[in-house]
């Protein structure tokens, strides 16, 4: 339940975060990222999840269900099965869900799996805001430039060295930290 709702919470923040960084954008820049949130919001497991948060923020955590199930046991290879599941019954007693959020319940009816929901409401969000950071970096690239610049300045600074030096070393370091990064992304994957 509490990564459940630290979830939800999390891509409340999302929108958030999204929202702050369209303020005072172009009307066509806005309309373009508008286009794709609606292409977004059709997915009814993204306003299921936007809804699941408003029901545990304002009604109760719901009940966090469990199946598992042994598989073939009489063959060479048995195995187990482990599902997190919600009951649509018991939500669909809240009168706040949207009517996509509603239908989507009523859809999938019973206790449902919930993983299945969370991977494509994950691999949706992860998808817009990916699209949206490419998009934001190339509206600004002429004043990134600008700030990467000021850093190479500051490094020459700090460090008592000419501008050459200095972006030589910052190229140098960036490249060192995208690789540690990179690094880190890798090592969090293989334990997933």
């Amino acid at each position: 339940a509490q990564r459940l709702h630290n979830y939800t919470a999390a891509t409340s923040a999302l929108v958030d975060h999204s929202r702050r960084l369209m303020q005072d954008r172009p009307d066509a820049l806005a309309a373009e990222v508008d286009a794709k949130k609606l292409a977004l919001l059709a997915y009814p497991e993204v306003s299921f999840i936007k809804d699941l948060r408003n029901y545990m923020q304002h009604r109760s955590l719901p009940t966090i269900l469990h199946r598992a199930a042994l598989r073939e046991l009489n063959t060479g290879a048995p195995r187990t099965e482990s599902e997190v599941t919600l009951s649509a019954e018991q939500l669909l007693t809240w009168d706040r869900w949207s009517a996509a959020s509603k239908g989507f319940l009523r859809g999938l009816g019973g206790n449902f799996a919930l993983r299945p929901v969370v991977h494509t409401h994950g691999y949706e969000v992860f998808q817009f805001n990916s699209w949206l950071l490419d998009l934001l970096a190339e509206q600004n690239r002429a004043d990134l430039a600008g700030a990467n610049e000021l850093i190479v300045e500051r490094n020459a600074v700090f460090n008592r060295i000419d501008l050459a030096e200095a972006r030589r070393l910052t190229e140098q370091w960036t490249k060192r930290r995208s690789s540690l990064n990179e690094n880190a992304d890798a090592d969090s994957g293989r334990e997933a």
